[in-house]
């Protein structure tokens, strides 16, 4: 009886000590490989809509079976950007040479806008489609720019894009011209003709907003901060930290809630109803549950910088795209 009771604590103990491994590697080069380099970033995105995976760097793949066997689509081999679907058939990709949409599941595709810089993509409905710095009410059939106090919104680097439950647009721009100058949030609440700007989001080079899906009032900005780690020694950056930044207040505060030396966080964020995803360049997955207050690590694949490779389908089934282009799952949180 003694040798049994040993076993089994031993059993439990070793399962305890490999619950942040519970990732698995899918598929191998389930979409292809990309290797980084500072002036081609802003490269990969993953997503999902009606049992339908969609992912890749160069080039767009499909998975009609959750990721188990993939399928390259007609899209040129541009460099993806973001990835939004309406359903398993109608989406719209954001590419370094436009905004391509498709209505017959990737076999066709047409170019419907030209943004080419750090281009996010949203369907809000059937007839609202949201870029970076333009939108569409007919579908995409044609897109108006944002109507802008002062300077338009090409004028400025958009580095995050999101959408309120309630339809207010929130853009995260850079300050100025300079992709490391210090961010802020602007927002319109009637649909995009008017803004207002709050300032204060912490520091430079952000990649990704989001909004909490139960606390609407509750945003993150991941500051990955990459570019900073690769600058020239004798232009030293102000700020040496990769964060998670929270704010409970539509933005208009923001606490750092995750801090580590660069260079670390990738910029992928993705959020499912009761827990929030960061990747990381080299250390796995980051999970809050308790709405970003605090992160704990739940191991999994590395990402690559300034990419959108991280989704979460539900609280317990997060997909995932490494830079060697296997695609990896969790279906219990990894946890």
């Amino acid at each position: 009886m003694k040798i049994r009771v040993t076993l089994f604590i031993v059993i439990l103990l070793f399962e305890g000590t490999n619950a942040s491994a519970q990732w698995r590697i899918l598929t191998r080069n389930a979409v292809s490989g990309y290797s980084f380099s500072p002036e081609r970033g802003e490269v990969g995105a993953l997503t999902f809509k009606d049992g339908v995976v969609w992912g890749g760097f160069i080039g767009l793949s499909y998975s009609l079976d959750s990721g188990r066997n993939w399928y390259k689509s007609n899209l040129p081999a541009y460099a993806i950007q973001d990835i939004s679907f309406l359903n398993r058939d109608t989406g719209i990709v954001a590419t370094d040479s436009g905004e391509y949409q498709t209505t017959d599941q990737g076999a066709h595709w047409q170019r419907v806008a030209q943004e080419d810089i750090c281009s996010r993509v949203f369907y809000a409905s059937p007839s609202d489609i949201y870029l970076n710095w333009s939108c569409s009410h007919d579908g995409g059939k044609t897109f108006e720019g944002y109507t802008w106090e002062g300077n338009m919104p090409w004028a400025l680097p958009t580095l995050g894009m999101a959408i309120g439950k309630h339809g207010t647009i929130l853009l995260l721009t850079a300050a100025n011209s300079a992709s490391i100058a210090p961010s802020d949030l602007t927002y319109s609440p009637d649909g995009i003709t008017s803004w207002n700007t709050m300032n204060g989001i912490v520091g430079p080079d952000h990649y990704s907003l989001d909004i909490d899906s139960c606390y609407g009032s509750t945003l993150y900005v991941v500051k990955e901060n990459y570019y900073d780690s690769w600058l020239d020694e004798e232009d030293p950056p102000e700020d040496k930290l990769s964060d998670i930044c929270t704010s409970t207040d539509a933005g208009g505060s923001w606490n750092v809630t995750f801090s580590h030396s660069i260079p670390y966080l990738a910029g992928s964020f993705t959020c499912a109803k009761h827990a929030q995803y960061a990747a990381t360049l080299h250390d796995g997955t980051l999970r809050s549950t308790d709405h970003g207050l605090t992160w704990d690590n739940i191991g999994g694949p590395t990402n690559k910088a300034d990419s959108r490779c991280l989704f979460a389908v539900n609280d317990n089934l997060v997909f995932a795209l490494d830079s060697n282009g296997d695609f990896w799952e969790t279906t219990n949180s990894a946890g």
